[in-house]
């Protein structure tokens, strides 16, 4: 009883509130933080409880108590994780597809091609020297742009070669070719073909991800999401270019670092169908590829520095990768980074 109220004494002997996570009661010893542990998965999301390395080979089903909140996090040490038990909740969404095959001449070798969403049949394709709209139902040559290349410096000895992308917004109104593995990109409108932002990330270890850029439609209006260098991205107005995330650092001798200058290096960008999320399939160093996801309406209108924080419980590590690989990937729970984010989950 406390103050004539009956409480509950949790197994690990305190009376407080309960963790979020069930653990072994080895895990509840004074030894906790030297072992080893597995996660052990729900099969909710990726929602997890925790076992010692030793309970965790000996069953596939753990006896696992409730222990307060400090104990719980003091168990709870990403680095010491070793092994997963469970599967996670796989979320399926089943639609309809048309499987319906129509063969199509292209009127050009194309280094890469695009789908114009709003023009069904309609596809954009790079060529070394143009940038062509084609109507894969009539053959027709909606239209053609001379274009540059982006340079494909800087050449490097490890890591993937320049592999030229294009990316086209979803309504047809500009193009952004880029040169994956490399430095440099550019956005071109599509009515003139006219150049409108000259893209630049930087020189750092680009030879291990994409070039990071997606188109997004936020209220209506049309942005790019895009790096700025090799731990940063922003937005912009690509008919302009006017960035609307500029934040700046400044840190002199002795000075902190801001929380927004992230040790993580952004890879491939891929929005949600209604633009309300950005994942980057990024990487951190040793190498692990980490996927990092954040909210662009809370980034746009209430956060400038957002993405620090856009770690969502569910983006999963891969182990020995440098992020060159699909997004989608094994769980590696030691490398998980939860922080605060939406509710939505992908």
């Amino acid at each position: 009883m406390l103050y004539g109220v009956p409480v509950k004494v949790l197994h690990c002997g305190h009376v407080a509130h309960q963790g979020e996570r069930q653990v072994c009661r080895h895990l509840l010893s004074e030894r906790a933080e030297e072992l080893d542990t597995f996660w052990v998965l729900r099969g909710v999301g990726v929602e997890y409880d925790l076992c010692c390395a030793a309970c965790g080979r000996a069953s596939r089903h753990p006896e696992l108590v409730e222990a307060r909140e400090g104990c719980v996090a003091r168990a709870d040490d990403r680095s010491s994780v070793i092994g997963v038990i469970g599967e996670p909740e796989i979320r399926r969404r089943p639609e309809p597809v048309d499987g319906t095959l129509s063969p199509a001449v292209l009127p050009a070798a194309p280094l890469d091609v695009a789908p114009l969403y709003a023009f069904p049949g309609e596809w954009l394709l790079l060529t070394p020297k143009h940038l062509v709209r084609w109507n894969a139902r009539t053959g027709e040559i909606v239209g053609r742009w001379k274009v540059r290349l982006p340079a494909a410096d800087p050449e490097r000895k490890a890591g993937k070669p320049v592999q030229y992308r294009l990316h086209a917004s979803p309504g047809g109104e500009f193009a952004v070719i880029a040169a994956d593995y490399r430095q440099n990109g550019a956005v071109v409108e599509l009515r003139r073909g006219h150049v409108t932002m000259k893209l630049d990330r930087g020189t750092y270890h680009v030879e291990q991800t994409p070039f990071p850029v997606a188109f997004i439609r936020l209220d209506g209006q049309l942005l790019l999401v895009h790096a700025t260098a090799w731990n940063r991205v922003d937005l912009s107005d690509p008919a302009t270019g006017v960035t609307l995330t500029a934040r700046e650092f400044h840190m002199g001798e002795g000075q902190r670092r801001p929380d927004h200058y992230l040790d993580y290096f952004y890879g491939a960008l891929y929005p949600s169908p209604d633009s309300t999320l950005v994942v980057s399939d990024g990487w951190v160093w040793h190498p692990v590829g980490i996927p990092r996801m954040w909210d662009v309406r809370r980034w746009r209108y209430e956060d400038l520095t957002r993405p620090k924080t856009a770690n969502r419980p569910g983006a999963c590590a891969r182990s020995a990768t440098t992020g060159t690989s699909p997004c989608a990937g094994s769980i590696t729970p030691g490398w998980q980074w939860p922080v605060s984010a939406p509710t939505t989950k992908r």
